[in-house]
């Protein structure tokens, strides 16, 4: 799915006309794909990965350090697959925002998710990013609170997949409370004079300090030491405290949330516009109908009627919609595409007076009744 994570740029044309969000939930799938992937290899190169006895002289103190290096290093591979799924998830995120721009009528794809440092610079990322975005949708992307501060791993997303994403740091990282040194009469642990047992691991050099011996003492030991590793990612605190996949995982759970909460929305606002687009040609025509002379209404009433309907369905900016899962009826979409061309058939052949064309605009606002009200 690398492929699908390209820019937001591009017509309105792109999306398909089945789904508008299509595109965001098919880089959404290709992350999980990424993670899983990615969870696969992780866990192939742990346990592949050994353990090798080290004594270092500490030069300052005298001291030696005991310690257990891994040799072996995080292929790079890995790296990959962790940036295609973090840049996957980005990309869903700012695909989403540009279908219900689009949606709602926007002509360009050219708007970004909106990330920040922090609360005070989150609008003014908005206005640079999310210029032809309606206010309804920009509200409900604040309410994620995609900045430091807010919500710090989404924004930490944003973070290590911006304009840096190709230098993404994997690191071999160990959960240091369970770590076990097992002793036993074949494999004693033998400690003699001054001696600190120090559990410190550092990921960068992937060592383990076990001990610090003091000048005078030793420190012997030949048995197993078990070492829960995993790959973590980046370097902040918030990444490198859990395995990658895992860390993966919840981003992908925060953008799924984030994508079905802006698809809804924009549902709404198409099926409200449509309904408030309708109601205001049915009204309208009630005004042009009360302004049209007796002579020549005949025609004025019903032509004025249909007129109103169309600009009406134009107003409200929609396209026909499909039926939304699990729902009976058209959406507002459909009646917005369909109501003007009902409402003249309607009349067709029927009386030429001049209740023909609020019959018209009844007509249209008959089905939104049912539908809505």
């Amino acid at each position: 799915m690398t492929g699908a994570g390209t820019a937001p740029g591009g017509s309105p044309d792109q999306a398909s006309e089945a789904d508008p969000f299509e595109g965001p939930k098919l880089l959404l799938d290709g992350a999980r794909e990424n993670i899983h992937e990615l969870e696969l290899q992780c866990q192939a190169f742990v346990e592949s990965c050994r353990c090798t006895p080290v004594t270092e002289l500490d030069r300052e103190t005298g001291d030696n350090l005991c310690k257990i290096r891994i040799v072996q290093t995080i292929p790079g591979r890995l790296r990959v697959i962790a940036s295609n799924g973090l840049n996957n998830l980005r990309h869903s995120l700012d695909q989403a925002v540009n279908a219900a721009a689009v949606e709602l009528g926007a002509t360009k794809r050219d708007s970004y998710f909106p990330f920040a440092p922090d609360a005070g610079a989150i609008d003014g990322e908005i206005r640079r990013k999310c210029r032809r975005v309606p206010s309804e949708i920009i509200r409900l992307i604040k309410a994620f609170q995609p900045y430091g501060g807010g919500d710090d791993l989404l924004y930490a997303m944003s973070r290590i997949s911006g304009p840096n994403k190709h230098q993404l740091v994997l690191k071999l990282n160990i959960n240091v409370p369970n770590i076990l040194v097992e002793s036993s009469d074949r494999n004693p642990l033998i400690i003699k004079g001054p001696c600190d047992f120090v559990h410190s691991w550092d990921s960068t050099k992937q060592e383990l300090q076990l001990a610090r011996v003091h000048p005078g003492g030793s420190f012997h030991y030949d048995g197993k030491v078990s070492m829960p590793l995993f790959v973590s990612l980046g370097d902040s605190e918030i990444t490198s405290g859990e395995p990658a996949p895992a860390l993966l995982d919840t981003l992908a759970g925060k953008v799924h949330g984030i994508v079905r909460a802006l698809e809804a929305e924009t549902r709404r606002l198409v099926e409200a516009r449509a309904v408030g687009g309708l109601r205001s040609a049915w009204e309208g025509n009630h005004v042009a109908e009360a302004q049209v002379p007796r002579v020549g209404r005949q025609r004025n009433g019903r032509s004025r009627a249909i007129a109103g309907l169309h600009r009406g369905s134009s107003r409200a900016g929609l396209r026909g919609k499909p039926r939304p899962a699990g729902r009976d009826g058209p959406t507002g979409g459909e009646v917005a595409a369909a109501a003007p061309r009902s409402a003249e058939a309607w009349c067709a052949g029927k009386e030429e007076g001049p209740a023909a064309g609020i019959k018209a605009a009844w007509y249209a606002n008959f089905i939104i009744a049912k539908l809505y009200d």
